[in-house]
């Protein structure tokens, strides 16, 4: 609805052109937008790296939605390759701002990943080895 109460058409493909155009002067919820369009093709292609791009854009400008998105996306293999260490990562810095969802996902990652930290995230092979044969 326009600021006079008149309907206004929905366009994707203009609202794509906007939000392309404030991305670029550096507007971080915007990128996140755009990200969100490339994922799952709204007013443009469906383009998982591109989706991943403009995500992770945004995770690094401190955009806490962009940072737990940036998390699944890593988490899942999502238009990257998967990497439980860099969705630990953007997942806490989504938390450690105070984002809901952050604080959600970290949960549910910690919790899944409870028994395989041993496996994938210890740095010694060693110890590894013999927690996961225990």
């Amino acid at each position: 609805i326009d600021y006079d109460g008149s309907e206004i058409e929905k366009n994707p493909t203009e609202g794509v052109k906007w939000l392309t155009a404030a991305a670029s002067q550096g507007h971080a919820e915007a990128e996140f937008d755009l990200g969100l369009c490339s994922l799952y093709g709204i007013g443009c292609a469906k383009d998982l790296k591109a989706a991943f791009t403009h995500t992770i854009s945004a995770a690094n400008k401190n955009y806490a939605p962009a940072q737990n998105n940036a998390g699944n996306f890593y988490e899942e293999g999502v238009g990257v390759e998967k990497d439980a260490s860099a969705a630990y990562k953007w997942y806490k810095s989504a938390a450690d701002q105070g984002d809901c969802e952050g604080f959600r996902s970290l949960a549910i990652f910690r919790r899944l990943r409870a028994t395989a930290r041993p496996t994938t995230l210890c740095t010694s092979s060693i110890i590894c080895t013999k927690t996961a044969s225990a």
